[in-house]
């Protein structure tokens, strides 16, 4: 991007923000594929942020899933 700036978001996550060749464009480094585009920086930033909240959805479900009990399996230890 020729003209750029980058902004943190709280939780801390960096998002960057540019002039592409014909409009802005927004990704967040640490987020593969959350990216976004608009007229102006604020639409791309708009754009990226939901794009982040789509992947912090289903970052949610995936750790909700990984936390389902198995079938016939117990969380208690073997000593208890």
């Amino acid at each position: 991007m020729e003209r750029e700036f980058r902004i943190t978001v709280r939780p801390e996550v960096e998002i960057v923000v540019g002039w592409g060749e014909t409009n802005w464009g927004a990704y967040a480094p640490a987020f593969p594929g959350a990216v976004g585009i608009g007229d102006t920086p604020i639409e791309a930033l708009r754009s990226v942020e939901t794009s982040l909240s789509l992947a912090f959805d289903e970052l949610r479900r995936e750790a909700e899933g990984a936390a389902t009990p198995i079938p016939g399996h117990s969380r208690r230890s073997a000593a208890g």
